[in-house]
């Protein structure tokens, strides 16, 4: 019914981020857990009457994304030894 993985509901039930029951060291869901569940996670489309339009993907400038670091706060690692030994 939720079309989910039985991991994916182990792992939120085990986080406690959505309704179960615990007995036994086994994770039980009832239909109230079920539906509940269904409505924690249920989206509704946004308000048709808003004037923000369709979201649209902006370029951002590359300063915003990765601010210019200055060399002096950059340091070269070591290369590797090389191995040396008979082949």
């Amino acid at each position: 019914m939720l079309n989910t993985t039985a991991s994916w509901l182990k792992e939120m039930a085990r986080r406690r981020e959505i309704p179960h029951t615990l007995i036994g060291g086994r994770y039980g869901f009832t239909d109230e857990h079920i539906a509940e569940i269904v409505q924690m996670f249920e989206r509704r489309p946004e308000d048709a009457t808003s004037t923000a339009g369709p979201r649209r993907r902006t370029t951002v400038p590359p300063q915003a994304v990765a601010p210019h670091v200055s060399p002096t706060q950059l340091r070269a690692r070591r290369p590797p030894r090389k191995r040396t030994g008979a082949a």
